[in-house]
Parts: structure tokens; sequence; C-alpha cells
């Protein structure tokens, strides 16, 4: 199975259509933790995610989605994560 790079994501991608892995519903997709829904069926990124979704904004708000690419419908639950940054003061003049 090959990896695919979408965005700033990287999933695994079936490329044999006579493979059993793709015949079947992936199992093995990295959907947990991204920085926009991975579907969990056929594995596109939608990278516009946040343009159209208006109703979710805190940590743990949950949300369906339908997938751009394959139709199917998710469960999308948001996870926030805060980031610090320090720098040294300017000295006074």
């Amino acid at each position: 199975m090959a990896t695919q790079n979408r965005g700033d994501v990287s999933v695994p991608h079936p490329t044999d259509p006579n493979d059993a892995e793709m015949r079947s519903e992936p199992t093995d997709l990295d959907c947990s933790g991204t920085d926009f829904p991975v579907c969990p069926y056929c594995g596109e990124v939608d990278a516009d995610f946040w343009t159209d979704c208006r109703e979710v904004q805190y940590d743990g708000d949950e949300t369906t989605h339908d997938c751009p690419s394959c139709g199917k419908e998710c469960d999308v639950e948001i996870q926030v994560s805060y980031t610090c940054t320090t720098r040294k003061q300017e000295p006074s003049k």
C-alpha cells in the first residue's frame, strides 16, 4: 500500500484495485489528531472543512460530515490544543 500526501497530512492510499485491502473498508488510515477531517472510508482530506463548518468551535464538539470525495458520512470530533510562544522583552530606552 502506498502513502499519498494530501495537504499537510500523509495517509495510506491503496493503489492496486485487485488488492484485498482496497476492496474492503480501510482500517489503517490515520484519522486521529489531524488538522483536517480524514475520511475513514476513502482517506480524502477535506482541507475546506473549516471554511464551511460554523457549528463546531469548542473542544469536544461533534458533528457529522459528508466526504466530498466518496459521499459517505462520518462523525468528526473537534480537539482543540493551545500552544504558547515566549520571547525576551526589548530593553526599555
